[in-house]
């Protein structure tokens, strides 16, 4: 079809995220428009390697995919999205989580689900689950809490457990001496 504009080649720069999020939706409607997603996937791959251009189709090329990783150009899309997303930086996602203490006010489980999130993106792969709980016990904000469990070597569930019964603990007696004040009568 001549009246439709072919996408420009994919170009590979600092802007590469951005570049590549216009080339694919313009590549959709060209493909479209030109019937191209009628043809074979054979076809298709063809024609957009050919028309993502010599320094986008070196890129695919470095990733170094499979032939069912690149067999259509669905498959070529994700694996460029991959290659693009940005990079979570490992470095300030540690940086995060080894500073993250718990608030004050902040009850156990809500610090708990903070340190899981943050140690998600901290590449810290069979040590996430231990250095998720030596930070929960270095960053607790129960002093002799964390003086106790210092003292003995914990494993995540049991710190987790007695992070937890020590929270409800302490909640119960704050109960029971406010029912107890409140019920308590002035005697003359």
């Amino acid at each position: 079809m001549e009246f439709l504009t072919k996408p420009e080649p994919l170009e590979i720069n600092d802007n590469i995220k951005e570049n590549w999020e216009k080339f694919k939706t313009r590549w959709r409607n060209y493909a479209l428009g030109a019937g191209i997603t009628e043809k074979s996937e054979e076809v298709q791959k063809a024609i957009f390697l050919n028309l993502i251009g010599s320094e986008a189709e070196e890129l695919i090329n470095s990733l170094a995919l499979t032939s069912n990783q690149s067999k259509t150009v669905d498959l070529l899309v994700k694996a460029i999205d991959e290659y693009v997303k940005p990079r979570t930086k490992v470095v300030f996602s540690r940086y995060q989580f080894f500073t993250r203490s718990q608030k004050d006010g902040e009850d156990f489980e809500t610090f708990l689900l903070s340190l899981k999130k943050l140690a998600d993106n901290c590449g810290f792969g069979e040590l996430k689950t231990s250095l998720i709980r030596d930070r929960i016990i270095i960053g607790i904000s129960n002093y002799e809490l964390r003086q106790r469990m210092l003292g003995e070597e914990y494993d995540f569930d049991r710190t987790v457990k007695l992070c937890k019964s020590v929270e409800s603990g302490k909640l119960r007696a704050k109960e029971i001496n406010d029912q107890g004040t409140s019920s308590t009568t002035e005697v003359n």
